[in-house]
């Protein structure tokens, strides 16, 4: 998994490129604002689930 940063995300997604993305914010960060058909996995949920 590749961390990358913000404007790095922006221009892959305005090129149309097919991403993968997963938002580790936590559940009130996400519903606060997030792009649209990203998945949330809260980091503090990650070492429960995997």
């Amino acid at each position: 998994m590749k961390t990358i940063h913000v404007d790095e995300l922006q221009e892959r997604l305005e090129a149309g490129e097919a991403l993968h993305v997963v938002d580790v914010r936590e559940q009130d960060e996400y519903d606060a604002g997030h792009i649209p058909n990203v998945r949330l996995l809260p980091m503090s949920e990650i070492g429960e689930r995997y």
